[in-house]
């Protein structure tokens, strides 16, 4: 029989060995050497202190306006997080104050973080703060004009301890649809509304106005005019007054640009992001449209358009991480499932999700496709409006008209217009319910709905005519909202109402 003995010498030497040695590694990491940029902190302090009152007064340790010592600390810090998102710069910023102590020093966490380490780190991950409103920003080079980069203060490569304490969680500015540092495409056909959706979008989010249902963040917008600045101007006019929105609470709020620039073309991208250093930080920021503000001469080159959206991305750390809506044209023939911007794959998949319009009848879906970064969100639905200026005349004395886009409640359902085939259809696809054609459900398969169409004649063609004029029907009742769909079943939208008041009997 085999005889057990304790060894502790044994477990001593494993545990050393390995457990000891495996927990050091992660917890405690090895020094690092700190170089700081004097030239560069220097020039941040000067042009910092000059403009504003509230940084130079915490850089003199003035911590009165404050509850604690601590929440001065990270107010500092946050300021200085508008001039630069460099780590090293902000702390050897915060070090020339009179704030600094012992304890900016001290490990206060776990995985070794000093307090100084996640004061910064928190005002890095923060979007608003006693400075204003917006992203905090990366203005380092166009705020201070700084030539060399400071060394990273952070190693490129970490433990796993490390690197999942840096999670953090979605900051949206629009709940579940908008996210900060993120680029989206807008697509939509000509005269789909996508310019008349992001001027309410962009209205909303500069006075941080809940939309359709959805909180909204108050934070500065920008508005990339490039298609027609003029149009813009009349649309946003226009659902201001519409929507009850007072000038005066968007001054401030919301810019907009003049003309169209190529964001691939470095000499006016450097122009355009100076002048715009000098109104952020932006939380949101739209382009009308990508193409108008490119170099490029044909939309469907993957090559050149993948080439535009990496410019886009390359905006969002100088204008200070904003969430990102680029309007897009959509490919040739697109449906509302096949909605996609030129470029194909090359485009899309350098972006951070496809966000779409769908125009039927005046009234716009607004939905995303498969490609979206986080939880999604339920189509939205939106009624385009004309809206009239009585005093502003055109030049043959008529007044002036824009179309406003307004939230409405659910999915608008309407038989207006409803006649010919589609009323064949829908009358088809209440035959099979009346006649006990429906599964468990209570639904009816589409080929069931079908047969029964060409029954009814729905066409008077060849079997292929009868075929092509059921799936035009059937798109067009689904679009109408008078018809739900689940797979390859379908039902009409009052049917619901009938089979409850059937079971309640």
């Amino acid at each position: 029989m085999t005889e057990i003995t304790a060894q502790p010498e044994v477990i001593d030497w494993l545990h050393t060995t390995y457990v000891n040695k495996s927990v050091r590694a992660a917890i405690v990491p090895p020094p690092l050497s700190i170089v700081y940029n004097e030239s560069d902190i220097a020039a941040l302090i000067k042009k910092a202190c000059k403009h504003s009152t509230k940084f130079a007064s915490l850089f003199a340790g003035d911590i009165n306006s404050y509850p604690s010592h601590s929440e001065a600390d990270q107010a500092f810090s946050n300021l200085i997080s508008y001039y630069t998102s460099d780590h090293l710069t902000i702390d050897g910023v915060f070090r020339k104050s009179k704030l600094y102590r012992e304890k900016w020093d001290e490990v206060h966490f776990a995985n070794g973080d000093t307090y100084g380490e996640a004061t910064i780190a928190t005002a890095l991950a923060s979007l608003s703060a006693a400075a204003g409103n917006g992203a905090r920003s990366g203005f380092a080079a166009s705020l201070n004009k700084a030539t060399d980069k400071p060394i990273t203060y952070l190693t490129n490569i970490v433990s796993l301890s490390g690197f999942v304490s840096e999670c953090a969680a979605p900051f949206y500015i629009w709940h579940r649809v908008l996210q900060v540092r993120n680029v989206y495409a807008l697509t939509a056909a000509w005269g789909g509304g996508k310019t008349a959706l992001m001027i309410l979008i962009a209205l909303f989010a500069a006075t941080g106005r809940e939309l359709s249902g959805r909180g909204m963040i108050r934070v500065k917008v920008l508005f990339l005019c490039g298609e027609n600045p003029d149009d813009v101007k009349l649309r946003t006019l226009a659902a201001a007054e519409k929507l009850d929105i007072d000038l005066s609470e968007l001054d401030g709020q919301i810019y907009f640009t003049r003309r169209p620039f190529a964001i691939d073309d470095s000499v006016a991208l450097t122009a355009f992001l100076t002048e715009a250093a000098d109104h952020g930080p932006f939380g949101l920021a739209f382009v009308d449209t990508g193409p108008a503000h490119s170099g490029c001469d044909d939309e469907n080159d993957n090559k050149q358009m993948h080439a535009l959206a990496m410019a886009l991305r390359e905006l969002l750390e100088p204008l200070g991480g904003p969430a990102l809506v680029v309007a897009m044209h959509p490919t040739k023939s697109a449906t509302k499932e096949t909605m996609q911007p030129r470029g194909g794959g090359a485009f899309s998949g350098s972006i951070d999700g496809e966000l779409c319009v769908w125009n039927s009848n005046g009234v716009i879906e607004f939905y995303h496709r498969t490609k979206f970064r986080g939880a999604g969100f339920e189509p939205m639905f939106f009624r385009l409006e004309k809206h009239t200026f009585p005093e502003l005349l055109d030049n043959f004395g008529e007044a002036a008209i824009s179309v406003v886009a307004v939230p409405t409640e659910g999915k608008p359902s309407s038989k207006k217009g409803l006649k010919g085939a589609n009323q064949v259809a829908l009358n088809a696809l209440d035959a099979c319910w009346e006649d006990g054609e429906l599964s468990k459900c209570g639904t009816v398969h589409e080929d069931a709905w079908r047969n029964r169409c060409y029954v009814m004649g729905i066409s008077n063609g060849e079997q292929s005519a009868k075929a092509m004029a059921f799936r035009r029907c059937r798109d067009a009742l689904l679009e109408m909202g008078l018809v739900n769909c689940s797979g390859d079943y379908y039902s009409n939208s009052t049917w619901l109402i009938k089979i409850d008041e059937g079971f309640k009997e």
